[in-house]
C-alpha cells in the first residue's frame, strides 16, 4: 500500500513538472529598463497580431472604453463600459488622429511594462499573477515566459 502511494506521489510530481513554466522574475522591473531598446521587443512585437485576446483572458487587466448609445430621438441614452486592450491598434489614439503607440512592438512592450514594472512602482507587486492565460490564448503563440527569458538572455550577451 505504501508502495502504491509512493508511486502515485512520484508520478503526480513528474506530471506537475510538465505543466510548469518557471522564469525568475526578481528584479524584472530593472531588467525591463535595461532592455528597453532590446531587439527582443521587435522579435515578439512583429509576431503580435494586436487582437487583444491576451487582455480579454487576463484576470488582472482592467482597461476599458466607454460607449455611449443615444436613441435616435435623443431622449434616452446609456453609457456602457466595454473591455478594451492596450494591444489594440486604436487604444493609444488621441485627438487629431495621433497614435503614440502606432505599432505592435510598442504596444506589446507597454503591456509588459504595465504588468511587470509600472504596477510594481505603485503597489510593490507585479500585476501579472503568472497564470499564462495570455500565452495559451495568443493567436501568434507569444508566451510571457519566452519573452521574459529572451530578455534575460539578451541581458547576458
Amino acid at each position: 500500500c505504501s508502495s502504491d502511494l509512493h508511486d502515485y506521489l512520484t508520478e503526480r510530481q513528474r506530471l506537475a513538472g510538465l505543466f510548469q513554466a518557471e522564469v525568475p522574475v526578481h528584479d524584472l522591473g530593472n531588467l525591463l529598463d535595461i532592455e528597453f531598446t532590446s531587439d527582443v521587443w521587435e522579435k515578439w512585437g512583429h509576431k503580435c497580431m494586436s487582437c487583444g485576446s491576451c487582455a480579454m483572458v487576463c484576470p488582472t487587466c482592467y482597461c476599458y472604453g466607454v460607449m455611449e448609445k443615444v436613441s435616435m430621438d435623443f431622449e434616452r441614452g446609456v453609457k456602457q463600459r466595454q473591455a478594451y486592450s492596450c494591444n489594440l491598434v486604436d487604444f493609444a489614439e488621441v485627438a487629431g488622429g495621433h497614435n503614440f503607440r502606432p505599432d505592435s512592438t510598442t504596444r506589446l512592450k507597454y503591456r509588459y511594462y504595465h504588468q511587470h514594472r509600472g504596477f510594481v512602482e505603485i503597489y510593490d507587486e507585479p500585476k501579472c499573477v503568472g497564470c499564462n492565460r495570455c500565452g495559451r490564448t495568443c493567436l501568434a503563440g507569444i508566451s510571457p515566459v519566452e519573452v521574459i527569458t529572451d530578455l534575460q538572455m539578451d541581458e547576458r550577451t
